[in-house]
């Protein structure tokens, strides 16, 4: 896969993973393809460990676009990103 997935914490308690399609550094707007909402982490050590090993079985994450849409997050809301192995979370999130 040639683009990034992170997961992105945004302002009123939204945790989303998806496939970065536009970082929204120039736009202002973030795109997200594949976007879920983690509803769920399921991890003992945090949101890196979701990074590192992908969605665990007490993970629940729940789809917010239908898949050809993308996710859009205004720039200025997101809190921070976290870089995800995409080998771990490709298939999970329809992202082939």
């Amino acid at each position: 896969m040639s683009q990034p997935i992170e997961i992105i914490v945004v302002s009123h308690g939204w945790v989303v993973v998806g496939v970065v399609v536009d970082d929204g550094r120039e736009s202002r707007e973030m795109l997200l393809g594949h976007a879920h909402s983690i509803d769920r982490w399921g991890t003992t050590d945090g949101l890196a460990q979701l990074c590192h090993e992908g969605p665990r079985k007490e993970t629940r994450l729940r789809s917010l676009v239908p898949y050809d849409s993308q996710l859009r997050i205004n720039r200025e809301h997101v809190k921070f990103c976290l870089p995800c192995d995409p080998e771990k979370w490709s298939a999970k999130l329809g992202a082939k």
